[in-house]
């Protein structure tokens, strides 16, 4: 997930921390890897101030947002349904016009 995420071009630079966070976490094993909540707080906040609703998708923006929120989990167990956080992840993903690419790009890494 992380890496199609990476391969987005609507990413909004301020929550580029986050994803390299959770990078750090779930890809490189890091241990010294920040805890991920306070970034995903942050990407709730900043879908709320970019449409006054947090859960509002209005463009690729927040959706790649969205999809950045569904991998910043430090226990994946705190989500609920890997399932569920799956399919919302691939529906956040489709809204995307580059989402075949970055799913490309992503399995060739």
């Amino acid at each position: 997930m992380l890496l199609v995420v990476r391969e987005l071009p609507a990413l909004p630079a301020t929550l580029s921390g986050g994803l390299q966070e959770a990078q750090r976490k779930w890809i490189d094993g890091d241990p010294a890897a920040l805890p991920l909540e306070p970034f995903r707080a942050a990407a709730w906040d900043f879908l709320e101030a970019r449409n006054g609703s947090s859960v509002m998708i209005q463009d690729e923006v927040d959706a790649t947002a969205r999809a950045l929120i569904c991998t910043m989990w430090d226990d994946p167990s705190e989500y609920g349904s890997v399932e569920d956080n799956l399919a919302f992840f691939a529906d956040m993903v489709s809204m995307c016009s580059t989402s075949q690419r970055a799913i490309a790009a992503a399995l060739q890494s």
